[in-house]
Protein backbone atom coordinates (compact mmCIF):
# COMPACT_ATOMS: atom_id res chain seq x y z
CA UNK A 1 0.00 0.00 0.00
CA UNK A 2 1.27 3.49 -0.86
CA UNK A 3 0.85 6.33 1.61
CA UNK A 4 -0.45 9.52 0.06
CA UNK A 5 0.39 12.79 1.73
CA UNK A 6 -1.82 15.79 1.31
CA UNK A 7 -0.77 19.39 1.45
CA UNK A 8 -2.94 21.27 3.87
CA UNK A 9 -3.82 24.87 3.26
CA UNK A 10 -2.84 27.15 6.11
CA UNK A 11 -5.67 27.84 8.53
CA UNK A 12 -7.26 31.24 8.19
CA UNK A 13 -6.20 33.31 11.14
CA UNK A 14 -8.90 35.15 12.99
CA UNK A 15 -6.46 37.72 14.32
CA UNK A 16 -6.44 41.24 12.97
CA UNK A 17 -4.09 41.76 10.05
CA UNK A 18 -2.67 45.16 9.29
CA UNK A 19 -4.23 46.67 6.13
CA UNK A 20 -0.73 47.01 4.71
CA UNK A 21 -0.25 43.24 4.83
CA UNK A 22 -3.57 42.22 3.29
CA UNK A 23 -3.71 41.08 -0.30
CA UNK A 24 -6.67 40.29 -2.56
CA UNK A 25 -7.90 36.68 -2.58
CA UNK A 26 -9.46 34.74 -5.43
CA UNK A 27 -12.89 33.21 -5.10
CA UNK A 28 -14.51 30.87 -7.59
CA UNK A 29 -18.29 30.66 -7.84
CA UNK A 30 -20.77 29.03 -10.19
CA UNK A 31 -23.70 31.11 -11.44
CA UNK A 32 -26.54 30.39 -13.85
CA UNK A 33 -25.80 31.29 -17.48
CA UNK A 34 -28.48 34.02 -17.52
CA UNK A 35 -26.84 35.77 -14.57
CA UNK A 36 -23.39 35.40 -16.16
CA UNK A 37 -24.65 36.97 -19.39
CA UNK A 38 -26.28 39.82 -17.48
CA UNK A 39 -23.12 40.50 -15.47
CA UNK A 40 -20.97 40.36 -18.58
CA UNK A 41 -23.21 42.87 -20.39
CA UNK A 42 -23.20 45.17 -17.37
CA UNK A 43 -19.42 45.00 -17.04
CA UNK A 44 -19.07 45.90 -20.73
CA UNK A 45 -21.46 48.85 -20.32
CA UNK A 46 -19.50 50.14 -17.34
CA UNK A 47 -16.10 49.54 -18.96
CA UNK A 48 -14.82 47.31 -16.17
CA UNK A 49 -13.80 43.69 -15.90
CA UNK A 50 -16.28 41.05 -14.82
CA UNK A 51 -14.11 40.36 -11.78
CA UNK A 52 -14.08 44.03 -10.79
CA UNK A 53 -17.86 44.29 -11.19
CA UNK A 54 -18.43 41.15 -9.10
CA UNK A 55 -16.17 42.46 -6.33
CA UNK A 56 -17.95 45.82 -6.40
CA UNK A 57 -21.39 44.21 -6.19
CA UNK A 58 -20.34 41.90 -3.35
CA UNK A 59 -18.87 44.78 -1.36
CA UNK A 60 -22.00 46.87 -1.92
CA UNK A 61 -24.24 44.00 -0.83
CA UNK A 62 -22.25 43.40 2.35
CA UNK A 63 -22.02 47.05 3.36
CA UNK A 64 -25.70 47.87 2.75
CA UNK A 65 -27.96 47.63 5.83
Amino acid sequence: MVAISYIQAPAVSRTKISPLHRSPRRVTITVPYALYAELLARSDQQGRSLSNLAAFLLEAAISSP
